[in-house]
């Protein structure tokens, strides 16, 4: 991996790496690890524990070249980083999950055929009817087709956005009282990520993510990856210049890859 590889590992898992500070002499890392869970603890990365090797790395100025290869250490630091985190990174569910339009909103659809605008909202107890208990869903990619009836060589021409999210970040305790649904913005047991992609131009509508290869490997972030599976969107069509009859589209189905965390037993007793 190159430097511009590893600097987007630090960026694409900055709630888990720890914050490196740099200057002339050294290179420290400050150490957070929480757990979120007596029944998940398994399941977390104790930085503390992971990353002890790494709190201090010499970063000696070296009078190559006037500090030229002073980077050096920094970056075999960071190849340690990296080779630490992936041995004990633990491997969370991943799970694909396709959702109709027609069965969860058909006002949206109907709207939609109306006026080529649709609103719906993916909520935490559509996940909950697969997978009880589970919690810390985070989208890794959206695909979407819909069915429709259109004339040769014509494009279903949309932009899917994503208007609001969130996810749940703390499982429930064992003598939690609390009620289990979201209970607004104070709600501190949910958060709200900035995600770098937050709507795609649909072109073909037959399992469109909006990228030319869907490459979960890849450097780069996916559209709507890291955004919380609770969700609010927005389908729209084109209103003044309408390519095809949209009263043909029988349904709008969204293809949710996601991945998410066992939250225990008091969770899953709570979620049903």
């Amino acid at each position: 991996m190159n430097r511009h590889g590893l600097s987007l590992l630090v960026r694409k898992n900055s709630d888990l790496l720890p914050k490196i500070i740099v200057n002339q002499v050294t290179v420290k890392a400050d150490f957070d690890g929480t757990e979120k869970g007596s029944d998940v603890k398994k399941n977390k990365i104790n930085l503390t524990t992971l990353f002890n090797d790494m709190d201090t790395v010499a970063c000696t100025e070296r009078s190559a070249r006037d500090g030229l290869l002073s980077a050096s250490n920094p970056y075999l630091g960071l190849k340690r980083l990296e080779a630490a985190y992936m041995e004990k990174r633990p491997h969370d569910y991943e799970i694909s999950k396709n959702v109709s339009l027609r069965q969860i909103d058909p006002a949206a659809l109907f709207s939609l055929r109306q006026t080529g605008t649709a609103i719906f909202s993916l909520s935490e107890a559509l996940f909950d009817m697969d997978f009880p208990g589970q919690y810390f869903r985070r989208i890794k990619s959206i695909g979407i087709s819909i069915p429709a009836v259109v004339g040769p060589y014509t494009g279903l021409n949309c932009i899917l956005s994503l208007t609001e999210h969130r996810t749940r970040i703390t499982p429930m305790e064992a003598t939690a009282s609390e009620a289990y649904e979201y209970k607004g913005r104070d709600d501190v047991r949910f958060q709200t990520d900035m995600i770098s992609i937050s709507s795609i131009a649909v072109s073909h509508g037959t399992s469109d993510s909006g990228t030319y290869e869907l490459n979960f490997s890849g450097e780069r972030y996916l559209p709507f990856e890291g955004a919380g599976c609770y969700s609010k969107w927005k389908l729209e069509f084109p209103a003044a210049h309408k390519q095809f009859d949209y009263n043909t589209i029988s349904n709008v189905i969204l293809h949710v890859r996601y991945t998410a965390v066992e939250g225990g037993i008091p969770m899953h007793e709570a979620a049903i």
